[in-house]
């Protein structure tokens, strides 16, 4: 079933890339009325495009949100040009269009100059050039999916076998973990499917790219390879669950704790294939953008604390914005002897013991909180915050990716997630978590901070996004960081060295 969401989605995707691709098509066919003086024709023309933009954001609201707020804009601009000049004389000027905006993007002014036709010659060059990288790895990379589909097909009738030669006492939990890696992999084959099938085209199917992305056959062939090392993992497990059910004759788990290995599972595979976030307009220009005030995470519990414990919380929250954890900690025990079983209290107490060093304690009152409310969001990003400060990596993953599944929009639950995801070298679904935590909460310091080592450390390192993110980071209330900056002057040297 999670190959055929996932094979759904992606058609989903390419029905949204086409429909843009036409609106596309009639924005260019406006601009050449305009440049042809053919003022009437354009401007209708510009507002049947505007009229098509609209209709698509309706039908497809997460679609590239950036890109289709500058379309906007955009025609909103030319309406605005070609209708004061097809006005007729007046004695006061006639008030401008308020520029269109869509849900969740900037009502402002153009974000930039219109592209100019040198522009998209040089686009439509490289996306030629794309095309042709694409038809060389065509065949290599069929060859390799089909040798793929060959051994996937092996490992799931040697799974069947296991499964059929099963005790009914045996413990189905390995055997589940294979079952979801076995849907992963078809997954993967099925998005290798259509990319190939889109490169089959040449440039005619290739989409206009998003900002700060392109097709890129090298990451396909190194999808590749990672479906390859999936493969002889999965091989690899699939021998070890067939020997423990041969040696297992003790009673297996129950079906809760079968079914949540799975919603963790699932969870990590949400959190590793999050789409990425395409850079900004600011990012691409190195502009400085107005920057809004920051804000923090609102969080309800999943219990509300009693009316007449208000005032204590309030009190303990206050302890624990001033550091002083000692008295917030005594406050807490106080509110869950009243009310021993409240999430959110339960939770907070957790973090403040962690600050306090004492995870034992911690971690003892997190499993009272998560034995009432096992899904709540806060309760697991507390958890993976445990979890980092262990260093156990795997875990916090596992806990901060239920997090995410729960709670998208929590822009701290992505900034963790981004931290636990470098440590466990998957850098490019590392980015994406940072981004995505910088897109929620524009004036959170922290992603920023992150974004900014990230881009430092990475080959080769991209110093003028590093810059701009640190310098975003600074005016959010973050405090100096020397790491960042040492970095910044090692490259500011090499720089100058090169004779930049």
């Amino acid at each position: 079933m999670a190959w055929l969401l996932a094979w759904a989605a992606a058609g989903r995707a390419g029905e949204a890339d086409d429909q843009y691709i036409e609106v596309y098509k009639a924005i260019r066919q406006a601009d050449a009325l305009n440049e042809a003086g053919q003022l009437k024709q354009a401007m209708d023309k510009y507002a049947e495009a505007r009229a098509a933009l609209q209709g698509f954001h309706k039908a497809f609201p997460d679609w590239n949100v950036i890109a289709v707020n500058y379309r906007l804009d955009y025609l909103a601009a030319k309406i605005g040009a070609l209708s004061v000049k097809l006005s007729p004389p007046a004695e006061s000027t006639p008030a401008q269009p308020k520029p269109a905006t869509v849900p969740g993007g900037a009502a402002a002014a153009p974000s930039g100059p219109a592209p100019t036709p040198a522009d998209w010659a040089n686009q439509f060059n490289a996306l030629k050039e794309q095309a042709r990288q694409w038809q060389g790895e065509k065949g290599r990379l069929q060859m390799e999916k089909d040798q793929l589909l060959a051994d996937k097909a092996l490992l799931e009738q040697k799974l069947k076998e296991a499964l059929a030669e099963r005790p009914a006492a045996a413990d189905p939990r390995e055997l589940a973990k294979v079952e979801e890696k076995i849907a992963a992999l078809q997954k993967e084959n099925d998005l290798l499917s259509v990319s190939l099938q889109r490169a089959k085209g040449g440039y005619a199917e290739v989409p206009l790219p998003s900002p700060g992305t392109a097709p890129a056959p090298a990451a396909e062939a190194e999808r590749v390879k990672q479906l390859e090392r999936e493969r002889d993992d999965l091989a690899k497990k699939l021998e070890a669950a067939n020997q423990a059910l041969a040696a297992r004759k003790g009673k297996g788990p129950s079906a809760a704790e079968t079914r949540g290995e799975l919603n963790n599972l699932r969870a990590k595979l949400e959190a590793l294939e999050a789409p990425k976030v395409p850079y900004t307009a600011e990012e691409l220009a190195l502009l400085k953008p107005s920057e809004p005030a920051p804000a923090k995470t609102v969080r309800k519990s999943v219990r509300e604390i009693p009316a007449g414990l208000a005032a204590m919380v309030a009190q303990a929250r206050s302890y624990f914005s001033t550091k002083q954890y000692d008295k917030a900690e005594a406050l807490y025990l106080q509110i869950l002897r009243e009310d021993e079983k409240n999430v959110g209290a339960l939770s907070d107490l957790a973090f403040i013991q962690i600050k306090l060093n004492r995870l034992d304690a911690a971690e003892k009152h997190l499993k009272e909180a998560l034995a009432v409310a096992p899904d709540d969001p806060y309760t697991l990003m507390i958890l993976g915050r445990l979890r980092m400060t262990q260093r156990n990596w795997e875990e916090a993953f596992q806990a901060l990716s239920r997090a995410a599944l729960s709670d998208p929009q929590n822009a701290e639950v992505q900034n963790d997630l981004g931290i636990v995801l470098s440590e466990k070298g998957q850098r490019g679904p590392a980015e994406t978590a940072f981004r995505k935590a910088v897109l929620l909460q524009p004036g959170y310091a922290d992603p920023h901070s992150n974004l900014a080592l990230f881009y430092l450390t990475q080959q080769p390192p991209q110093v003028a996004l590093a810059r701009w993110h640190y310098k975003h980071a600074l005016d959010a209330g973050l405090p100096h960081n020397p790491e960042i900056e040492r970095l910044l002057g090692l490259q500011a040297n090499k720089e100058k060295a090169a004779g930049r």
